[in-house]
């Protein structure tokens, strides 16, 4: 909880389901600055069209991605590299997504392949 943010000292990952009543964005900021002011690594994801549960099999795949990269950077470990994952998936990076390896070149090659899609429909 945001009351007991200043007793985090290890790198965080949230995520959540855009939709998700429990969750304000308001909160996740304050949770963030909170954390980033004390140079603790946060990383946030938010899946749109979701609520609690990642009902989406889009969606489960890429935050599980996300979990796995992150896990295996913080705790040690091995872990698949981040490739298709994030395509077809309503998975948005709100803050650290350079705390996760791949997650970055993901989002981007995510971005290139909507617009390649979006000029192969035009033409």
């Amino acid at each position: 909880p945001l009351s007991r943010v200043q007793d985090l000292h290890t790198p965080l990952l949230v995520g959540y389901g855009e939709n998700d009543p429990r969750v304000q964005d308001a909160e996740i900021d304050a949770l963030v600055a909170s954390m980033s002011a004390r140079g603790v690594p946060v990383t946030c994801v938010r899946c749109r069209d979701e609520s609690i549960e990642m009902e989406r099999v889009e969606n489960r795949r890429a935050f599980l991605a996300v979990v796995e990269a992150f896990l295996s950077l913080h705790l040690g470990g091995r872990a698949e590299p981040m490739g298709l994952e994030l395509a077809n998936s309503g998975l948005q990076i709100r803050n650290g997504g350079e705390f996760v390896p791949g997650l970055r070149e993901a989002e981007r090659r995510r971005e290139r392949d909507v617009i390649e899609s979006h000029l192969d429909s035009v033409e």
